[in-house]
C-alpha cells in the first residue's frame, strides 16, 4: 500500500470541521506528520512506528463497514487516526488514552499501543487481570497487547454507532442508537469471531459489576479536587447496552436483526421503544431491570 504523509494538525482540524465545531481544547505544538495506510474501506493515518497497528485497525474496520453498508444501503467513508499517548494528550483529546474517541461522523482516533497506563485503567474497570491473548506480542508486554484488544471491542461498537448516526437510527433516542450499535457489533463478532463471544460477554459483565463501586467514591473524590469519572459513567452505560443487545440477539439471532435493519431502511423512520420491544420481547424485562446508575433511560 502506498504511504502518504499528512500533518496531524490538519487531520484533526478537518475532522473537527466535519463535526461542525472546534475542539474544546485547541491542538497544541508543532504539526506532527502522520503516515497513511489505505484499507479496502477505510483510510488510516498513523504515527511513525505504528504500521502494524494501522493494518490491524484497517482490517477490523474494513469488515465492519463492508458488512453493514449493504443492509444500511449507504456508503461510509471513514478515517481512523492512530495516535501515541504523547500525541493524544498533546492534542487535548478528552477520552482516556486506551479508548477510541470519535472526532466526527467519519473520523475516529484510536490508541497506537498499550502501556502501563492503559493496562492499569483496564484492570481497574474489569477488577481482574486482563485476558490472556496467547502468543508473543509484537511490541510491549502481553498486558499491553490485551489492553489494545479491549480498546478494539469498544472501537467496533463506536464505529457501528457512527454508521447508524447517518441512518434513521440517528434520530432515535440515544439509548436506541446505542442498542442498535451493540446489536450490530454482536452480529459481527458472532459471525466472524464466534469463539471469542464468551470472553467478550465476560468483559462487559465485569464492567457492569466492577464500575458501580468505583462510582460510589466519585463524590468523595470530587471533594478532594478530582475530576468527575466521565469514562466510568460512559463505560457502565455501554456495558448495560451490551447486556440488552446480547439478550435480544440471543433470542432473535442474525436473521431478526437483518430484518429489523431492512424494515428501518425501507420506512426511513427512527425506530421506537415499542417497535424494539415488539421485535425483542426480552427487552421489556431488561428495560425494567436497568439500575439508575446505568444512565440509559
Amino acid at each position: 500500500m502506498p504511504l502518504t504523509v499528512l500533518p496531524l494538525l490538519a487531520v484533526l482540524a478537518m475532522a473537527q470541521a466535519r463535526a461542525g465545531g472546534s475542539p474544546s481544547t485547541p491542538p497544541a505544538g508543532p504539526a506532527e506528520p502522520l503516515l497513511g495506510y489505505r484499507g479496502e474501506e477505510v483510510v488510516v493515518r498513523y504515527v511513525p512506528g505504528a504500521l502494524d497497528r494501522a493494518v490491524h485497525v484497517a482490517k477490523r474496520l474494513d469488515l465492519v463497514i463492508s458488512e453493514l453498508r449493504g443492509p444500511l444501503e449507504m456508503a461510509f467513508p471513514l478515517t481512523a487516526i492512530v495516535l501515541s499517548r504523547d500525541e493524544w494528550e498533546r492534542k487535548g483529546l478528552t477520552r482516556s488514552y486506551g479508548l477510541p474517541q470519535p472526532l466526527s461522523v467519519g473520523t475516529i482516533a484510536v490508541p497506537a499501543s498499550g502501556d502501563a497506563g492503559t493496562v492499569r485503567r483496564w484492570k481497574t474497570w474489569l477488577g481482574t487481570e486482563l485476558p490472556d491473548l496467547g502468543g508473543v506480542p509484537l511490541a510491549g508486554t502481553a498486558d499491553d497487547a490485551s489492553s489494545l484488544m479491549l480498546s478494539d471491542l469498544v472501537l467496533q461498537v463506536e464505529v457501528c454507532e457512527l454508521m447508524f448516526e447517518r441512518t434513521p437510527v440517528g434520530a432515535a433516542d440515544p439509548w436506541i442508537r446505542g442498542l442498535f450499535s451493540h446489536l450490530a457489533a454482536i452480529s459481527l463478532w458472532s459471525a466472524f469471531e464466534p469463539a471469542r463471544m464468551p470472553e467478550i460477554e465476560s468483559v462487559w459483565a465485569r464492567m457492569r459489576d466492577q464500575i458501580p463501586p468505583i462510582l460510589e467514591l466519585e463524590t468523595r473524590r470530587q471533594q478532594k479536587g478530582a475530576p468527575p469519572l466521565a469514562m466510568e459513567h460512559w463505560l457502565l452505560s455501554e456495558s448495560h447496552l451490551f447486556d440488552g443487545a446480547s439478550h435480544a440477539y440471543a433470542a432473535g439471532g442474525a436473521k431478526t436483526f437483518r430484518k429489523l435493519l431492512k424494515t428501518m431502511t425501507k420506512d426511513g423512520k427512527p425506530p421506537t421503544r415499542a417497535q424494539l420491544v415488539a421485535v425483542y420481547p426480552s427487552l421489556a424485562v431488561w428495560i425494567e431491570s436497568l439500575p439508575p446508575e446505568a444512565g440509559i433511560l
